[in-house]
């Protein structure tokens, strides 16, 4: 007979004994200091060999932010990997906290600690006077418990891990660190945090640290000398600026006083704390014209110290609160100001030169400085600035000011998340500087294999000139032309075969705007608000109080559907259109520039936009379905935990959606913990390898299912009549999952053949997994996680993966 309890139970040493002694047993064990710690167990013959130079490697980095508010709680990353090429077990982060900071109270703290949205367990322990702790697991070769020394009051924060075991093919596992910067910290000191990594049990489930096989730990420093680290700067407050123009751009704009822009000046006061006298400054070339402030964007409370000219481009704005407190959001002061891009600059220069109408640049300078009174009264008052070389330092934001603009924008046509067989409707929209005049203008447009024009939908056009507008109306169809790049025969959308062109699945769009306008009974021209239509030049003056005929505008859309297959380019030889595949556009529109007077050509310009789409993915859901096919988990649930025992049968559901159920590598890589499982051992998986069978039910040992709310498997037909199957790398083009184990990484890799379907309906794929618990020995306190790694490759885009874990208990026989 058996007789199972938690792992944890002091029990199992106890009864040990006990039996060693009735058994008249004899034997030596080296004399244990008496710890503070987790319990002893020696279950197994010692392994006295050498350790290789760690062959399980515990290798740490960090993800620090290089600055953080005062007072404010913040998060960072700390990624763990097995480089070497053994499994390591027990693995574990130490990272010491620089609590004293400078003055003894006010450096950073520890919170908590996270994997994949689930608390991660934590031992945080304070540097005593003498400055050494002991290390919650990782012991010595005498069994003394390893001394960990620091600066007294910081703090040794120690992360268990959610792994009993962690092999050198697992994802690299990223722990979201939460963490809070004392409030009284010292401005613009930098503080440090380190980390390192290790295996408590090293590179055997056992606690045989008696026997040769000590905890990893990596460094092997003690005082955090060599360990991986990470500076931190306490911050006062931080200073943003962003620039608010036509749709789809950052940094672009037609010039003129029809043209009206914005830019917002964000301050952000670490919680609690005061600046007083904050100045707000933004200092303007001289090709930039003020407008002025807006009151309803701009935080009450200031007064001016500066403001710029009006009718004179340049000059500095300054505003002036009093006093400002941090308080929640990022945005305790706000500045926002409107301007244009003049004609001439203070100098009497042409911004944008007329003849050519050739770009030209604005770059904006903007800061902030204030007087800081620190909440910590050790700290004297302090000066703080965004930047402590303004006026002289380089651009905050560099505007580029044209003559002509030209911007795009796409969506799916009724909504939802772009696929196979939806419609994008692209936008373009372009503006005429005031102060230009243009004719022979066209847009052409490209758009990348992967969707070809839909020939349903005639392109628009609607244009606001100066003197007469276009309403939205259909393009004659001598003023378009769309030009096919397709190896195979153009389809009934295309007006033109690029025969002569190489075929790269492109479709070239070209709108002839200005003839579109003749055909509708103008003369081709589009002519600036502040040029008279008429001949007689420039409307002067011509600024918001006389903005001659407003702004002169254009739109043009058309659609395009988006297709199953790509025609000529797929990198990576699956021509299918699958999810994560990119679809990109790029406009180019060009034009005559003339003469004011005249109205004679001088020069040519032209301005270009993108946008694109790429097709969505969704995550992988990884839970515990069954334990001796009994779904109720609550048969199995002690203290919130699954609880497991040997020769127990488990089974583990993994699911995971498909937005359009076109795939290229899609693979599930299933990490089972060790030594509990082991994916090649025949007494866990039913005495074979792996296989699969497409029933719906709880599957054998070593079987993999379909789960209850699978429907991958059946719109996959599998005969070619809707969708085609290719193979890939890990499978040869069936319908069905090949099921393979992998037993250096411990895994079973289910991967399925690429697919191809015409219907791009969403469905799911839902498998069970089952496998017998081993009744192989571990340590106390070895987690039990099972991970699992989705990956999804795409034709044109980058890679997709998505991982989950469910976590369990181990109850050990006596």
């Amino acid at each position: 007979m058996k007789v199972y309890f938690n792992r944890f139970s002091h029990l199992n040493l106890l009864l040990a004994g006990v039996l060693m002694i009735g058994l008249g047993v004899l034997s030596f064990q080296p004399a244990l200091p008496v710890q503070a710690g987790p319990e002893v167990e020696n279950t197994q013959p010692a392994r006295v060999e050498p350790r290789p130079a760690y062959a399980a490697t515990a290798a740490v980095s960090l993800g620090m932010p290089a600055s953080v508010m005062l007072g404010e709680d913040f998060s960072f990353t700390v990624t763990f990997d097995n480089t070497g090429d053994t499994p390591g077990y027990g693995p574990f982060i130490d990272m010491i906290f620089p609590v004293t900071g400078l003055d003894g109270d006010d450096g950073i703290d520890f919170i908590s600690a996270t994997y994949l949205g689930s608390a991660v367990e934590s031992n945080v322990q304070t540097f005593p006077a003498l400055g050494c702790v002991s290390h919650p697991w990782a012991r010595d070769a005498t069994g003394a418990f390893v001394q960990v020394c620091g600066t007294p009051g910081d703090k040794l924060v120690s992360l268990r891990l959610p792994f009993g075991s962690f092999v050198p093919d697992q994802p690299p596992l990223d722990v979201t660190v939460t963490a809070s910067l004392s409030n009284l910290a010292d401005a613009d000191a930098g503080l440090t945090v380190r980390a390192r990594g290790g295996y408590m049990f090293g590179e055997t489930p056992l606690d045989d640290w008696c026997c040769g096989d000590t905890p990893i730990l990596q460094p092997p420093t003690n005082d955090g000398t060599g360990w991986p680290s990470a500076p931190v700067t306490p911050q006062v407050l931080t200073f943003t600026k962003s620039y608010v123009g036509p749709a789809n751009t950052q940094a672009e704009t037609a010039t003129g006083p029809n043209f009206p822009r914005q830019y917002v000046l964000t301050v952000d006061i670490a919680d609690g704390q005061t600046v007083t006298d904050l100045d707000i400054s933004d200092l303007l070339p001289d090709n930039v014209q003020f407008i002025g402030i807006d009151a309803g964007g701009t935080t009450a409370g200031y007064s001016v110290v500066s403001l710029p000219s009006a009718v004179t481009p340049g000059g500095t704005l300054t505003l002036r609160y009093a006093s400002a407190t941090g308080g929640a959001g990022t945005s305790d002061v706000v500045v926002a100001f409107d301007f244009y891009v003049p004609r001439l600059d203070s100098g009497g220069g042409e911004v944008v030169p007329s003849g050519s109408g050739d770009d030209a640049s604005s770059g904006n300078i903007a800061w902030t400085r204030g007087d800081w009174v620190p909440l910590d009264p050790r700290d004297p008052p302090t000066p703080v600035t965004s930047d402590a070389t303004c006026p002289s330092c380089p651009p905050l934001h560099t505007l580029q000011d044209k003559s002509i603009a030209i911007q795009k924008s796409v969506a799916v046509v009724g909504g939802g998340d772009p696929a196979p067989g939806q419609t994008l409707e692209y936008t373009l929209t372009f503006q005429v500087s005031d102060f230009f005049a243009f004719n022979g203008l066209v847009t052409t447009d490209l758009i990348s294999d992967g969707q070809h024009v839909d020939g349903g939908f005639t392109p628009t056009l609607e244009i606001n000139g100066n003197g007469y507008s276009l309403a939205s109306a259909v393009f004659a169809p001598p003023n378009f032309d769309v030009a096919c790049n397709y190896s195979a025969a153009p389809g009934a959308e295309c007006t033109t075969d690029n025969t002569g062109a190489p075929n790269d699945g492109t479709t070239t769009l070209t709108f002839d705007i200005s003839d579109e306008i003749i055909t509708r009974g103008q003369d081709g021209r589009m002519v600036g608000g502040c040029v008279d239509p008429g001949g007689s030049g420039l409307v002067i003056p011509c600024d918001p109080a006389n903005l001659g005929d407003g702004p002169t505008t254009g739109t043009i859309v058309y659609r395009a559907v988006i297709q199953e297959n790509f025609t000529d380019t797929y990198p990576s030889g699956d021509d299918s259109v699958d999810q994560g595949d990119t679809l990109d556009n790029l406009a180019v529109i060009s034009g005559n520039v003339l003469d004011n007077l005249t109205f004679a050509v001088t020069d040519t310009e032209a301005d270009d936009a993108a946008a694109g789409v790429v097709i969505g993915r969704q995550t992988l859901t990884k839970t515990v379905y069954a334990i001796n096919d009994d779904t109720n988990l609550a048969n199995y649930t002690v203290d919130g935990q699954i609880t497991i025992k040997p020769d127990d049968k488990v089974t583990f559901r993994l699911t995971y959606g498909l937005a359009t159920s076109d795939v290229e590598n899609l693979t599930f890589d299933d990490y089972f913990p060790l030594p509990i499982f082991d994916v090649t051992d025949p007494a866990q998986t039913g005495g074979g390898g792996w296989s699969f069978s497409p029933v719906v039910g709880i599957p054998a040992p070593g079987v993999v299912q379909l789960g209850p709310s699978d429907s991958y498997y059946t719109y996959m037909d599998g005969n070619g009549t809707t969708g085609v199957l290719t193979p890939n790398t890990l499978n040869p083009g069936t319908q069905d999952p090949v099921v393979t184990a992998d037993a250096a990484a411990n895994k079973i890799v289910i991967a399925y053949a690429d697919y191809d379907d015409t219907r791009n309906q969403p469905t799911t794929v839902d498998l069970l997994v089952s496998i017998i618990v081993s009744s192989d020995p571990f340590a106390d306190q070895l987690f039990l996680t099972n991970q699992a790694h989705a990956y999804e490759g795409s034709t044109n885009g980058a890679p997709s993966t998505s991982d989950s874990i469910i976590q369990f208990v181990m109850t050990e026989p006596v």
